[in-house]
């Protein structure tokens, strides 16, 4: 019979912090080699020394990872992770993770005054003048989970400074200062990059590097009463910043601020190939939800900007002549019928980048049981899954799509090259085009082979439009019907003249020296019938 030798955490699922040291002695090299529980508290007292030590002893072994507990532990210091230098005197650093028992997050209104609730807390209180809260600057690796970093020190501080270290931030929470939100936010949360040349040589006196470690990924974290989540500098390359949802207390204090900026200053085009996508952004607080300055070959695709307010003058800017040969595309934020502005993208010189789903047009998605209804309103839909895009103009600056039980001949409003689906299929025809009448309501003509064709009666004088395809004639004077100028009217269209009077009627035709098999004119008699198709010159019988 067994006795117990350990219990396992619940939350964290593993032994105690001594039998994981004791099984690293015996089976070093495995998973569980460089497991730490942290020995910081949760009693109100300022932790700092604790974590710090523990995080150097890692670093110094090589790496490894720091489990947090559960609650809320003080920092009243800088977190300033140590670093060493290599042969040719770059900072280095070893991999370390850091993980928390979960982080905060809440869609309530009442959230943007909330302290958070539950799962590990980190409440940075540090308020002096260095660059952040907590500092990185080694050329390694930094992973953080699960951790709600809050400041009820009520500072501006930013949280994160970053230079060198590859970042993944992933499905954390960032809640700032508790006194200041919207407008009044002024506390960045993460800063990545630095300067083009460190001051000190070995990083000791400044946080300013050359480079952001490339492929850093800030993804699935939630913001709220921070100013810029992420602000990428000098050298942020290769960075993704995707699937962050950015909260109703956030905002800028920056007149020309936004949620998400990279901008490398005075050093002209030293921020490339970062990916900025999946974001949902309340813009009611900023002017701007994404910012590029001095940026190139930038991706912003597919973020949702939602409540827009006077304060909002665009979802993207670039900012400078500088911030070029970028992709954007506003994704499926469209707000309320409206651009902010009437502005989607802003670009301080015109036509510097590539632009998709500009003011003038809406992206629709044909998997959406309202995609007919979205693209005659050109009101933006959710996508369905898997469904492919169509990408048409607003309802009166482009062809689209229209759907009805009767005729929209007369009736349905829509630019010149629309198609019109009729529901109800009477009258042999469920497909019409509009050839004519511009935004009018006329100039529907059935489609297909089996469409039933309009019939235009005349018992005067008549001279064919592009829209005629029947002609019923029925007059006892005798008059003419005029056809069009072959050489305007549609090539191999056929058009029918029928004269139904006992007076026999001309068929003749307009344009200079244009004949009908050769002949000026043709004489029908009642009940007689000339059907005849345009070869660009003249008119031929058919």
């Amino acid at each position: 019979m067994g006795r117990q030798v350990f219990t396992v955490d619940d939350t964290t699922k593993l032994p105690p912090q001594g039998v994981l040291d004791a099984l690293d002695k015996v089976i070093g090299g495995t998973a569980l080699a460089g497991i730490r529980h942290s020995k910081v508290t949760t009693d109100g007292t300022d932790q700092t020394s604790v974590l710090l030590a523990e995080l150097t002893a890692l670093l110094a072994d090589g790496g490894g990872s720091l489990l947090l507990p559960e609650g809320t532990v003080r920092l009243d210091g800088q977190i300033d992770l140590p670093f060493t230098l290599d042969s040719t005197g770059a900072p280095v650093q070893a991999p370390l993770t850091i993980i928390g028992t979960g982080a905060w997050a809440s869609g309530r209104g009442s959230s943007i005054a909330q302290t958070p609730v539950g799962g590990t807390q980190l409440d940075l209180r540090y308020a002096g003048t260095g660059a952040a809260k907590v500092l990185t600057r080694g050329f390694g690796r930094l992973t953080i989970r699960g951790v709600t970093f809050t400041d009820l020190g009520v500072s501006s501080v930013p949280f994160f400074k970053t230079t060198n270290t590859t970042v993944d931030i992933q499905g954390n929470a960032f809640i700032g200062n508790p006194s200041k939100r919207n407008q009044q936010c002024d506390q960045d949360a993460i800063i990545l990059g630095g300067s083009t040349t460190p001051t000190g040589g070995d990083f000791d006196t400044t946080d300013n590097g050359p480079f952001q470690g490339y492929g850093s990924i800030v993804a699935g974290n939630w913001f709220n009463r921070v100013r810029r989540v992420v602000f990428g500098q000098t050298y942020c390359n290769g960075v993704t910043v995707r699937d962050n949802t950015v909260w109703q207390a956030c905002g800028s204090n920056l007149t020309d601020g936004a949620c998400i900026e990279f901008n490398s200053g005075t050093t002209a085009n030293s921020v490339f190939g970062n990916v900025i996508t999946g974001n949902l952004i309340e813009v009611g607080a900023y002017p701007y939800g994404i910012k590029l300055d001095q940026a190139q070959d930038n991706t912003v695709a597919a973020n949702n900007f939602y409540d827009q307010s006077g304060t909002t003058i665009a979802y993207i800017y670039a900012a400078s002549g500088a911030a070029k040969y970028n992709h954007f595309s506003l994704g499926y934020g469209y707000i309320g019928g409206t651009w902010p502005g009437g502005v989607h993208v802003k670009e301080a010189v015109a036509g510097t980048n590539t632009i998709v789903n500009a003011a003038a047009g809406v992206s629709q998605h044909v998997g959406s049981h309202t995609f007919l209804t979205g693209m005659r309103t050109a009101a933006a839909v959710n996508r369905g899954a898997g469904a492919p895009e169509v990408i048409f103009g607003t309802a009166t600056t482009a062809a689209g799509i229209y759907t009805g039980a009767g005729a929209p001949e007369g009736n349905i409003t829509a630019p010149t090259g629309s198609l019109y689906l009729r529901t109800s299929g009477d009258y042999g025809t469920t497909v019409y085009v509009k050839e004519a009448g511009d935004a009018a309501t006329t100039g529907w003509v059935p489609l297909g082979p089996y469409a039933a064709t309009a019939l235009t009666r005349r018992t005067s004088a008549y001279t064919m439009t592009t829209l005629d395809r029947t002609i019923v004639f029925d007059s006892a004077a005798g008059a003419t019907v005029t056809l069009l100028d072959p050489a305007t009217a549609p090539v191999g269209r056929p058009v029918t003249v029928k004269n139904v009077n006992a007076t026999s009627m001309t068929v003749a035709t307009a344009g200079t020296s244009k004949t009908i098999d050769g002949a000026a004119t043709v004489a029908l008699a009642q009940w007689q019938t000339c059907t005849v198709v345009s070869d660009g010159t003249n008119w031929l019988r058919v």
